[in-house]
């Protein structure tokens, strides 16, 4: 039986999982009538082009280096292939054949190495994704056979089992391309169960089962693609304002749509740029600001959109040629998957 002192974390992550899965901005906006158009102060940084061209990704597959267990259940393939089938379906980047681009991934391999020469070869694609294998493999535990009273006063009896316990861990990185400067690096670790019936340890004796190790890797990728897609989030520029009557909602229009994967209720992200002088390098650089969140309404056609902030304060901030981000967010099943694994992980099975 579970102890109290063990579930309580579970339980505390699995209301925190409820909560968010609740949480939002509003996306009601109605009429687009019913809002008066509102001239916008124009930002100091509106870009001289808008370049919609979607950037090119090739994805390579991850070093399995010398362990056999990776190589047997070919993890780094395995790996590479969910995470472009993630990249496709955000809709966001146009993916390259690997198999078109053998001589970046030679000059991949090098940089890995220590190499810090920039690429040199045909201009394929504007980054790069790669990375290693640093853990794959399995192990087993058996369970003795449990017999309990419920709370009913029923007589309760689970047989005894085998667990086996795939692990795949390693590291995802994202080069800019023809720079080769690591843009992205992110460790990953994943673990996937699997039982069956065993009258002892001896029973437990299936080692390195490739599918359940390719499994793990699978879910690896999984939890990895927002990651991915927040990465590679198309940044859409904001052309227009409209206020409510009553003056205190605030609606702007964003120049992307459906044809750009956007969905009504995703949630984006609103930047803006400012000027940040360094008094002692004597230089001034731009930086990142984010001004807000908010969700993308009904509104939406293939090429445009509109949000809604119901905040006034916010509302003013915002300018003509800011920028929104689409944000990917977990959803409450995976929030609550996380929290299962995390609960697994702590009890050791």
């Amino acid at each position: 039986m579970l102890t109290k002192r063990l579930m309580q974390p579970f339980l505390g992550l699995l209301g925190t999982a409820v909560l968010l899965s609740f949480s939002g901005c509003s996306t009601t906006i109605g009429n687009l009538e019913e809002y008066k158009p509102i001239p916008l102060e124009p930002s100091k940084f509106i870009p001289e082009s808008f370049d919609n061209e979607k950037p090119k990704v090739v994805v390579f597959e991850l070093s399995n280096g010398n362990n056999q267990s990776a190589i047997n259940a070919d993890i780094g393939m395995t790996t590479a292939t969910e995470l472009e089938k993630y990249l496709n379906e955000s809709g966001s980047v146009e993916t390259v054949d690997r198999n078109a681009a053998e001589k970046l991934k030679g000059e991949l391999q090098l940089i890995e190495m220590g190499s810090d020469t920039p690429y040199s070869g045909p201009a394929i694609a504007s980054y790069a994704i790669s990375g290693s294998i640093s853990n794959a493999g399995m192990s087993s535990k058996f369970i003795e056979a449990v017999q309990y009273i419920d709370k009913n006063g029923k007589m309760r009896y689970i047989p005894p089992a085998c667990i086996y316990i795939a692990n795949v861990s390693g590291l995802l990185k994202i080069y800019e391309l023809p720079s080769m400067k690591i843009a992205l690096s992110r460790p990953f670790s994943e673990t996937k169960r699997q039982s069956e019936n065993g009258r002892s340890a001896r029973d437990c004796g299936r080692m390195d089962d490739a599918s359940l190790i390719r499994s793990a890797a699978v879910d690896a990728a999984e939890e990895m693609r927002h990651d991915l897609k927040n990465f590679f989030a198309k940044k859409a520029y904001i052309s227009e304002k409209r206020l409510s009557k009553n003056g205190k909602t605030a609606i702007f229009k964003i120049e992307f749509g459906t044809n750009d994967g956007a969905k009504t209720d995703d949630t984006v992200e609103i930047y803006t740029l400012e000027e940040n002088y360094n008094p002692l390098r004597k230089v001034t650089t731009q930086e990142e600001v984010k001004i807000a969140e908010a969700k993308i309404s009904k509104h939406i056609t293939q090429n445009v959109c509109w949000i809604l902030i119901d905040d006034p304060k916010i509302a003013e901030k915002v300018k003509l040629g800011d920028y929104v981000k689409l944000h990917y967010e977990k959803s409450f099943l995976d929030t609550l998957k996380n929290s299962s694994n995390m609960f697994n992980k702590a009890m050791n099975y």
